[in-house]
């Protein structure tokens, strides 16, 4: 860490040794506040924010290890060293009691010496911000990574306004334009924005999850639709679907209400189906979404690669979404290669697309791309943005 990114106050009763060190610090720290005794000290302190704190030992008034043990007091991991021409081992022991950083003899000899321990103490402040920082985000984290969220508190949420839908671009690599995005829900709450994988579970439980899906479907249906009304072309809008919601008889009804309100074409709309819901599914659902596909709806299959024999006959499948794990495998992982070009060769047989979902870094996209996979998505084109972000970025990818 620059030294010239901190700042330093300097107790020296001696005022000759105080000017001295304290032009030496001037050409070292961000800011040099210098005081002639402890009482003068600890006033400043509490005044200025200090990152190290370079005082003598012995001084009238109040001395080094008093004051020490008063702005330990205010700050416990305030970073302090101690200056004393005095060798006596027994301010040694309660510098170490109270939790001074260093201990140095006086005169300074060796300047180089001297600023080195300086660094060494500006490493450790560091580190410890960095832990700091890293103890904040997982206690952030840990607010807002819940799995239960009252009924009243989501319902206040749904009433509020507070949830919007984000989207991500899908892109076409042989063209390098946007063909698709997928619809993502967000909560903004007062606190953060929260993902769908902290609310979800506490929306199921709460009987709020259908209402919500409901929500997302209107809102990215009309949204996708003043984006072609004002001839902007995002593609195909590609919304999450839950086997729950099939089970709703009013489901399909409602659907194309919602498409004609909006004078949505069906065949600009895609249903994104976990593989993992469709193993677990009945001949029910099955005919329902062959329902969806016969109006016109594109069906696309999320997390794809375990399962696909069990229903891959049963269904109109327009997509298939290689999973991010086996992505994340690329370029070097040979179980990832042998499966992607197998799914590749399965979508090419089939006259299925096929998307690499979570694509994330350069090497990945250019394996992607040597090995003929058409469609892909992920951080390295764009996080999933809300609707004004997608207008900008579909504006710069697909101009008139």
């Amino acid at each position: 860490m620059p030294l010239n990114d901190l700042t330093i106050l300097y107790v020296e009763d001696e005022k000759h040794s105080r000017k001295l060190l304290g032009l030496i610090l001037l050409d070292l720290f961000k800011e040099v506040y210098l005081a002639s005794n402890g009482k003068e000290a600890i006033e400043i302190y509490k005044e200025k924010k200090i990152d190290i704190i370079l005082s003598d030992i012995s001084m009238p008034i109040m001395d080094g290890i008093e004051m020490s043990s008063k702005i330990k007091e205010i700050k416990e991991n305030q970073a302090i060293i101690l200056l004393t021409a005095s060798q006596n081992y027994k301010y040694l022991e309660r510098a170490i009691d109270i939790g001074v950083y260093r201990y140095i003899l006086k005169p300074i000899m060796n300047q180089k010496e001297f600023i080195d321990t300086l660094k060494l103490v500006a490493n450790i402040i560091k580190e410890e911000n960095k832990l700091k920082q890293q103890n904040q985000e997982i206690k952030k984290f840990k607010l807002i990574q819940k799995d239960f969220y009252p009924s009243t508190t989501l319902y206040k949420a749904y009433k509020n306004n507070e949830f919007e839908v984000y989207y991500q671009p899908q892109i076409d690599l042989t063209k390098n334009k946007c063909i698709a995005i997928d619809a993502l829900i967000r909560w903004n709450s007062e606190n953060d924005i929260i993902y769908p994988n902290n609310f979800i579970l506490g929306a199921i439980k709460v009987g709020m999850m259908e209402m919500i899906d409901e929500w997302v479907l209107q809102t990215s249906i009309k949204q996708i639709a003043s984006l072609y009304n004002a001839s902007i072309n995002p593609g195909i809008l590609s919304v999450n679907l839950r086997m729950k919601s099939l089970e709703n008889k009013r489901f399909i009804g409602n659907l194309k209400n919602i498409l004609v309100e909006n004078k949505f074409k069906a065949n600009l709309l895609e249903f994104k189906i976990r593989e993992h819901d469709i193993i677990l599914t009945d001949n029910i659902i099955f005919d329902k979404i062959k329902e969806l596909s016969r109006m016109g709806i594109r069906i696309s299959i999320a997390n794809f690669g375990k399962g696909f024999t069990t229903y891959i006959k049963k269904i109109p499948i327009n997509k298939i979404k290689i999973h991010k794990s086996y992505i994340d495998g690329l370029p070097n992982n040979e179980g990832s290669i042998l499966v992607i070009k197998a799914i590749l060769e399965l979508g090419k047989r089939l006259n299925i697309d096929v998307l690499a979902e979570g694509v994330e870094k350069g090497n990945q996209l250019k394996f992607l791309i040597k090995n003929n996979i058409p469609y892909a998505q992920g951080f390295l084109f764009s996080k999933p943005v809300p609707l004004n972000n997608l207008i900008i970025k579909l504006k710069k990818k697909n101009p008139k």
